[in-house]
């Protein structure tokens, strides 16, 4: 097997949930056979700060919510708030993907000093997952737009789009995101979509201080 179809396949049991990465990028069992996720301080409350705001932000747009928070290089799924569509993006909660390779990821990432968006992303870009370039380029993006966002990317017929959020200084670096199938894509950058996102962000960001 070569290394990028291995890498490949671990990164979709890692996705799953199946294999999680510790500091030293080992893989181990996840969550999703049976093996507790990693504890994250102050998650707890953020979580329960942020529920509210994902539930009236999913009712308000239709889509399922989500909230992911920076854990090493890598960010984790830790709530979701799904939508009631029959086509609607599935529960990820527990769920963990490279920063640089996802839109959440972006979303934290852009609020982030040169320097330290580096040593998060050494992995990826040593391994040339992602080029500097292009990394560089979707954070610019980032900032500029105030939201990352992404079609097809970490997993193939789902869109993406997430704002970053300011939180307290016990919390980790977090971010909100809205996915939906990629035949509505268009829609997450409409203003009606964009307005609720960044009244959640908010919403979230106020309760945090």
């Amino acid at each position: 097997m070569s290394p990028s179809t291995a890498h490949r396949l671990l990164s979709m049991l890692v996705f799953r949930g199946f294999a999680i990465q510790d500091e030293n990028r080992n893989y181990l069992p996840g969550p999703e056979i049976g093996v507790a996720p990693t504890t994250i301080v102050g998650v707890d409350r953020l979580r329960t700060i942020a529920r509210p705001a994902l539930e009236e932000l999913r009712d308000s747009v239709g889509e399922t919510a989500y909230l992911l928070v920076l854990n090493g290089q890598d960010v984790r799924f830790v709530l979701t708030v799904e939508s009631s569509d029959y086509s609607k993006t599935d529960d990820r909660h527990g769920f963990v993907i490279s920063a640089a390779q996802s839109v959440g990821g972006r979303a934290i990432l852009s609020t982030l000093p040169t320097s330290k968006v580096r040593e998060i992303s050494q992995v990826a870009l040593e391994h040339n997952y992602i080029s500097w370039s292009a990394l560089s380029g979707a954070l610019r993006l980032a900032r500029q737009r105030g939201y990352a966002y992404g079609v097809d990317e970490v997993e193939k017929g789902v869109a993406t789009i997430s704002v970053p959020l300011t939180t307290g200084k016990d919390m980790p670096s977090s971010a909100l995101s809205l996915s939906c199938p990629s035949h509505r894509a268009d829609a997450l950058e409409s203003q009606r979509v964009l307005s609720s996102l960044f009244a959640a962000k908010t919403k979230i960001d106020q309760a945090c201080h």
